[in-house]
């Protein structure tokens, strides 16, 4: 059986707008685990591209701990010392202004492929901000696969 989600965990998904300064609202759900459990990292966040090429925007203390993680696996590998090149080169801090806005630069934006309508997606540790046809489409494949899935099931 496996461990229940801790109640800070970062779920669910948010369509939101980038406005003209190419920032985006955080949905209140998110920016209300961030000031209750990550108090600390004093409203600044970390973004990055993600491996399935959107956004991801981390909390401080959990960009930390995955630059950890990362930082004890073998870097004379070359993915995972292009991995490790790829999140440090594409990583900016963030702070999170009054109205729970933050800011998203160009490089990440076209790398996103993003325009004016997002989805703002949890993630557990971490939420990502996504394309919104990229993620709609995202969501089709997996409805599909789990699915074929359900009709293995006897």
């Amino acid at each position: 059986m496996k461990p229940d989600l801790p109640p800070h965990s970062f779920i669910g998904n948010f369509l939101m707008n980038i406005d003209q300064k190419n920032r985006v609202v955080i949905p209140p759900l998110f920016r209300d685990i961030l000031n209750t459990h990550y108090a600390d990292d004093n409203n600044t966040v970390i973004i990055t591209i993600s491996m399935e090429k959107t956004i991801a925007v981390y909390p401080m203390s959990s960009f930390d701990k995955f630059i950890e993680k990362l930082m004890e696996k073998p870097q004379l590998k070359s993915k995972v010392r292009g991995l490790t090149n790829a999140v440090s080169m594409s990583s900016t801090p963030q702070k999170i202004d009054r109205a729970g806005k933050i800011a998203l630069n160009n490089f990440l934006m076209t790398k996103a492929g993003l325009k004016k309508e997002v989805y703002v997606v949890g993630c557990v540790d971490h939420f990502e901000i996504w394309a919104k046809e990229r993620f709609e489409e995202y969501i089709d494949t997996y409805i599909q696969m789990i699915t074929a899935l359900g009709d293995t099931i006897e």
